[in-house]
């Protein structure tokens, strides 16, 4: 009964990419979902678009993003607060960051300036997570950090690292062995019995567990073996 290795190539979210320029930095009446909000005098609203990219560098749809916040640093005695971390599903793999303040605080943010303010007001950090949509699910895989940078009249995402440092080991590529019983010239069973093998020791061993799909599966090799086996390789 031969047998025959297969090298599996398991893409998954890797990290943002600019999805083009920002728009325009815009005065706005109020902050409204989806952008872009109201134009008026009582505050601002600055878009930046991204796309999620793959290991294979394929643009991945109908996926969750969500952000994580931290704490502001405050560079100026301010109300401004943190705003409410959100996610979203994507039906197309892009998505913005709708950095948007109006209304009455402390000090009162202003249109965009011409040209734009240096005046900042608070930092936060940020980190951006692919799969599901709620920033309370505690998963999802790390493809960004980045720092939002508050300024009187405008927003801005600085310190961007993509793919995210939190990723400190490489994807493994499994290579398994599966017995290949052929029933006719056509015909092949390339896969073990379901619930022969066990999964535990390859979760255990993994360096990564995500949302993820098969991108392509081609044979390696080709040798005699009487006895199906699932083998681990890196």
């Amino acid at each position: 009964m031969p047998a025959v290795t297969w090298r599996l190539s398991i893409d998954s979210p890797y990290k943002l990419a600019p999805n083009g320029s920002m728009p325009p930095d815009r005065g706005v009446s109020t902050c409204a979902s989806p952008f872009p909000s109201p134009g008026g005098s009582n505050g601002y609203e600055s878009i930046v678009p991204y796309k999620i990219i793959s290991f294979f560098n394929v643009q991945i749809a109908n996926v969750g993003v969500y952000e994580l916040l931290g704490q502001p640093a405050n560079y100026v005695t301010n109300n401004w607060g943190s705003p409410t971390a959100l996610g979203i599903f994507t039906n197309d793999g892009t998505f913005v960051d709708q950095l948007c303040i109006a209304g009455s605080y402390s000090p009162h943010p202003l249109i965009p300036q011409s040209p734009l303010s240096n005046n900042l007001i608070q930092q936060i950090p940020q980190s951006w997570q692919v799969g599901p949509t709620s920033p309370n699910s505690g998963q999802g895989i790390a493809v960004q950090t980045d720092t939002q940078n508050w300024f009187i009249d405008h927003a801005r995402h600085t310190n961007v690292i993509s793919p995210s440092e939190m990723r400190t080991s490489p994807m493994r590529t499994l290579v398994w062995t599966l017995a290949t019983v052929l029933a006719a010239p056509a015909v092949a069973q390339i896969a073990p019995t379901p619930g022969s093998q066990p999964i535990k020791p390859a979760f255990d061993a993994a360096d990564l567990v995500c949302y993820c799909f098969v991108r392509a599966v081609a044979p390696k090799q080709q040798h005699p073996r009487t006895k199906r086996a699932v083998q681990g390789g890196g």
